[in-house]
C-alpha cells in the first residue's frame, strides 16, 4: 500500500481481484462515475540509467503536435517540465535553458525511449445512503511495451483519497483493502511499467561493485572482478558498432583497460602462461580503438572550443568538425571489424572459458593462494609508493612525457582501489578517491591537450592535402592551437596541489596504515639467521613520512 495522509493506493494482479475489492469499499454505497482519462507516454533514459539512479523519471507524451516532456520523482512529483518541437537524443538538442538538470546529467550520453506506456483510469465516488459523496476512488490498469514488444499488462490499481469531513470511511476503507490477501502495496509504476516490456532498470551502471570479500582466494577474487569487467565489454558491443553515443566505446575501453590493469599487477596471481597471452590480447583490442576514441573526444571537445574562439573562426570550424567525423566513421569501420574477426571471437570464448574454470588446489605461485586482502594492500601500496616517488621528480614545467607515465601510474592506482576498495576500511578508502580523481583529471587534461595539439598539426596537413583545408579553416585551427597552448599552461599550474593533496602527510598516514603489509621476517642466506626487517634495505625510497 502507497499512501500518505489523505490518499492511499493498493496494486492487483488481475482486473477481478481489483473489482472484487471496489465491490469492498463501497459495502453498501453507491459508485457513481466521475470522469475516465487515458495517459499515453515514452518512458526515456540513458543507458547507464543516469535518470534512474537520480531518482528521476523522464516521460515524453505528443501533445497538439509537439513533445510535452515531465521529469518526475518516484512520488510522482514534477523536477522540470518542458514543450519542444521534436524529443531532443542529446544534450546539446535541448537548447538554452530547457530541462538543464537533465541535460547536464545525461551529457555527452543519448537518451533512448525504453518503454511506450499506457495507463487507464475511472475517477469515481463511493456515496452514502443520502447520495453525498464520502469517499473518492480511482480504478486503473497500465500496459507497456519495449522495443521487441509484445504489449503486457503492468498491473491493476486502486486509489482511495479522503474527502474533507470524511475521514472514517477512508479509515475505513484503507484497513478494509490493506486485509485484502490479493492487495499488495503499488510501487513505483514506472518501475513495474519497464520491468513489464522487459527492462532492468539500474541494470548496467558504468560504476562495477565488485563482488568479493578479503578472505577470498587471490586467484578466485582476481577471476570475479575480471568476469564482471568481461560483462560490461560484451554489454557495450552492440551501442558501440551502432554508434549509439560515445560513451559505448568509452565504456568498452575502460574496461579492457582495467582487465589489462589487474592482469599487470596480479601478475603472479594467475599463470604465467595465461597472463601473458590475454595481455597481448587485450592490448591489441585496446589499440583497435583507439583512434575512434580520439576522434570521439575531438567532436565532443570541439564544442567547446568553438566558444572560445570568434564567431567567424568557430564557423570556419565546422569544416573541422566535418573532417572528423568522417574520419571517425572509418575508425569505428575498423572496430567492426575487428569485433567480426576469429581473433575477437577467439578472445572473448577462450578466456570466458578461463574464467569459468575452477581455481586448482594447488596453485603455480603462492600469491594464488593467498587471501585477495593482503595481495591487494600491497599492490596499492606499492602503486602509491611508486606515483609519490615519480611525482616528486616531475618539474610542473617540464618536459610532457613525465606527466603522461605519472598519468598511467595514477590510473592503475585508481584502477586498483576500485578493485579492492570493499576490502578495507570503505569510508577512509573513498576519502582518498577524491583527491586522486582530481590529480587524473589534471594529468589527463594535460594529455589530451598535448595529443590534440599534436593531431591539430597533422590533421592541417591531411586537409590540406586531401583539398578540404582552406585558408579560412587553417586560420581557425592556428587559433585553436593558441587555444589550447594557453589552456595547457593553466592546468600545469594546477598540478602542484592536486599532488600535493594526494603526497601530502596526511595521505602518508592512511595509504600506510590501510595498505602497508605488516613486515616479515627475512632469512640471512648464507647463515640461515633471522635479520631484522628495519635492517632489510628498501627497494625504492619510500615517502618522506
Amino acid at each position: 500500500m502507497a499512501k500518505g495522509r489523505n490518499t492511499a493506493e493498493f496494486s492487483f494482479a488481475s482486473e477481478a481481484d481489483l473489482r472484487a475489492a471496489l465491490a469492498i469499499v463501497a459495502g453498501e454505497g453507491r459508485v457513481v462515475g466521475h470522469r475516465s482519462e487515458s495517459f499515453q507516454c515514452r518512458l526515456y533514459d540513458t543507458f547507464d540509467w543516469r535518470l534512474w539512479r537520480r531518482g528521476w523519471r523522464l516521460e515524453g507524451a505528443r501533445d497538439n503536435g509537439v513533445d510535452a516532456l515531465a521529469v518526475r520523482r518516484q512520488d510522482g512529483r514534477v523536477v522540470e517540465e518542458a514543450r519542444l518541437a521534436s524529443m531532443p537524443a542529446f544534450s546539446w538538442d535541448f537548447g538554452a535553458d530547457v530541462l538543464p538538470r537533465v541535460a547536464k546529467l545525461v551529457e555527452p550520453r543519448r537518451l533512448m525511449g525504453l518503454a511506450d506506456v499506457w495507463l487507464d483510469s475511472e475517477h469515481l465516488f463511493i456515496c452514502d445512503a443520502v447520495h453525498e459523496p464520502v469517499l473518492a476512488c480511482s480504478i486503473s490498469s497500465g500496459r507497456a511495451i519495449g522495443a521487441d514488444g509484445p504489449v503486457r499488462d503492468v498491473g491493476w490499481y486502486l486509489g482511495l483519497r479522503r474527502l474533507k469531513g470524511h475521514n472514517k470511511p477512508f479509515r475505513q476503507a484503507v484497513l478494509a483493502v490493506a486485509s485484502i490477501p490479493a492487495a499488495t502495496e503499488a510501487g513505483d509504476f514506472h518501475e513495474a511499467a519497464l520491468r513489464a516490456a522487459g527492462m532492468n532498470p539500474g541494470g548496467y551502471g558504468a560504476k562495477i561493485r565488485y563482488a568479493i570479500h578479503p578472505g577470498m582466494r587471490a586467484d578466485s577474487a582476481l577471476k570475479t572482478i575480471c568476469s564482471q569487467l568481461l560483462d560490461h565489454i560484451v554489454a557495450n558491443e552492440v551501442g558501440m558498432r551502432a554508434q549509439v553515443d560515445v560513451e559505448f566505446l568509452h565504456d568498452f575501453r575502460v574496461a579492457v583497460r582495467r582487465t589489462r590493469s589487474a592482469l599487470s599487477a596480479l601478475k603472479t596471481v594467475f599463470p604465467s602462461e595465461v597472463v601473458a597471452r590475454f595481455r597481448d590480447e587485450f592490448r591489441w583490442l585496446q589499440q583497435v580503438t583507439g583512434d575512434a576514441r580520439d576522434l570521439d573526444v575531438w567532436l565532443l571537445e570541439l564544442r567547446n572550443y568553438k566558444r572560445d574562439v570568434p564567431p567567424f573562426s568557430a564557423a570556419a570550424l565546422d569544416r573541422l568538425a566535418s573532417f572528423l567525423a568522417a574520419r571517425r566513421d572509418q575508425a569505428y569501420e575498423r572496430i567492426v571489424d575487428a569485433l567480426d574477426s576469429d581473433r575477437y571471437a577467439t578472445l572473448i570464448a577462450d578466456w570466458q572459458a578461463f574464467l569459468d574454470s575452477p581455481c586448482p588446489a594447488v596453485a603455480e605461485h603462492p600469491d594464488a593462494a593467498e587471501t585477495i586482502a593482503a595481495v591487494a594492500g600491497a599492490r596499492i601500496w606499492k602503486a602509491w609508493r611508486g606515483l609519490v616517488r615519480d611525482g616528486r621528480a616531475i618539474d610542473p614545467d617540464g618536459p610532457v612525457e613525465p606527466l603522461h607515465e605519472l598519468r598511467i601510474r595514477g590510473k592503475k592506482l585508481r584502477y586498483l582501489m576500485a578493485f579492492f576498495a570493499t576490502l578495507f576500511e570503505t569510508e577512509r578508502v573513498q576519502a582518498l578517491q577524491p583527491p586522486l580523481k582530481a590529480l587524473q583529471d589534471v594529468l589527463g587534461t594535460l594529455n589530451d591537450l598535448f595529443v590534440q595539439q599534436n593531431s591539430l598539426r597533422v590533421f592541417a596537413i591531411q586537409m590540406e592535402e586531401a583539398g578540404q583545408g582552406n585558408v579560412d579553416t587553417l586560420l581557425a585551427m592556428g587559433r585553436l592551437s593558441q587555444v589550447l597552448t594557453i589552456r595547457e599552461e593553466q592546468t600545469r599550474t594546477r598540478f602542484v596541489d592536486a599532488f600535493a593533496d594526494v603526497s601530502d602527510k596526511r595521505a602518508v598516514k592512511s595509504y600506510k596504515q590501510l595498505f602497508k603489509p605488516a613486515p616479515k621476517q627475512a632469512t640471512c642466506a648464507l647463515a640461515g639467521e633471522l635479520v631484522q626487517p628495519d635492517l632489510v634495505p628498501a627497494l625504492a625510497p619510500a615517502p618522506a613520512e
